[in-house]
């Protein structure tokens, strides 16, 4: 039989001529100008009904549908807690939408977590929701099954508002505060058991690569007397004590590798080696030719310092000569125009140009 029926946005003012489907499970009457919720007997099967944008003034005629899950009534004319008061009979109903309609007045709550398996509900657009103080802290104490109030109800938000709704604000604030260390503290353990994971992960992968190598983790202790043994020659193990395997394992490190892991992945932990040893040598030489040109630039300075020094020196210099000369001249020539006797009055010419300077 027939399971689905889309009537919608035919201008129907009334429901007629449907109860003889049985088998029907949905129902969609949206978008039509229907005034009253009638003739629905006979539909045993129905689960779901949508009579949005509809002019409905009254809630009725759906107690009788007990496989009645989800009803969709926004955007019609209900105006306050009389007009819904039905939904109480309605006893599977799990989902209603009531959005943009006009109720009004704490009788909406009342009727509405009356509903026993109520889970889900949308009252945006409705006047009960920004007028009644605390709309959505009573609507969540009252329903303990509401999980879904215009957004989602979490756990953490309705021990809160149980600590309101006994205690007042104090107690809200004080519950929240609990929450949040609760959290901090399961993230704590969480990361916790992630290392300790990643531990396992990371010892059991070093047993495997012992056993693809032939050998069996050993101790520390066990490993050292053993390769000390065979690199004497000697097959005999010895014992350790003092420092005397730790300084053999220093000394034959590369041997007792490739002993306890196989050759194939000796050879690629020199290779991983050698490329960090390249890779630090290449950072040193970087460094030193950094601090070289620093060097370098600095002497450079130095050298054009000095040079600028020992220009500006010449040039004071020959200035000075240059003043020298030129006055001992003009006393000489002024000497010969007046008498010769006169110049010899001046016996040298830097005792003249202290003369005359003073």
């Amino acid at each position: 039989g027939l399971k689905s029926l889309w009537l919608h946005s035919n201008g129907f003012g009334t429901i007629e001529n449907i109860s003889h489907l049985h088998q029907l499970r949905c129902l969609f009457l949206q978008r039509n100008a229907l005034t009253k919720i009638e003739n629905l007997h006979g539909l045993n099967s129905l689960v779901q009904l949508d009579l949005s944008e509809n002019a409905i003034r009254m809630v009725e005629g759906l107690s009788h549908l007990k496989q009645l899950t989800t009803l969709n009534l926004s955007k019609n004319a209900l105006r306050d807690a009389d007009s819904i008061n039905h939904l109480r009979e309605c006893v599977t109903l799990t989902s209603i939408d009531l959005t943009k309609n006009d109720l009004a007045g704490d009788g909406v709550i009342e009727c509405l977590t009356s509903i026993p398996k109520l889970s889900s509900l949308n009252m945006a657009g409705n006047p009960v929701v920004s007028k009644v103080p605390y709309f959505r802290k009573k609507m969540i104490v009252a329903s303990k099954t509401l999980r879904y109030l215009d957004r989602p109800v979490f756990e953490a938000e309705r021990a809160a508002t149980e600590a309101w709704a006994t205690g007042g604000l104090e107690s809200e604030r004080e519950m929240k505060d609990k929450i949040h260390k609760m959290k901090k503290e399961e993230e704590r353990k969480a990361v916790e058991e992630f290392r300790a994971w990643q531990y396992t992960v990371r010892h059991r992968d070093f047993a495997t690569r012992h056993e693809i190598g032939g050998i069996q983790p050993e101790s520390d202790l066990e490993r050292a007397e053993k390769q000390k043994a065979q690199l004497d020659g000697t097959g005999a193990s010895t014992s350790c004590s003092g420092g005397s395997c730790d300084e053999f394992v220093r000394e034959n490190t590369e041997a007792i590798v490739e002993s306890n892991i196989g050759p194939g992945v000796a050879e690629l932990v020199k290779e991983e080696a050698s490329i960090e040893a390249t890779e630090e040598v290449t950072t040193e030489v970087a460094a030193t030719e950094e601090v070289t040109m620093k060097e370098e630039s600095t002497v450079e300075v130095t050298m054009n310092k000095e040079a600028t020094e020992q220009v500006i020196t010449e040039e004071f210099t020959t200035k000075e000569v240059t003043t020298e000369m030129i006055t001992t001249e003009a006393i000489e020539v002024y000497a010969e125009s007046t008498s010769p006797s006169a110049a010899n009055a001046y016996p040298t010419s830097r005792t003249v140009t202290k003369k005359v300077m003073d």
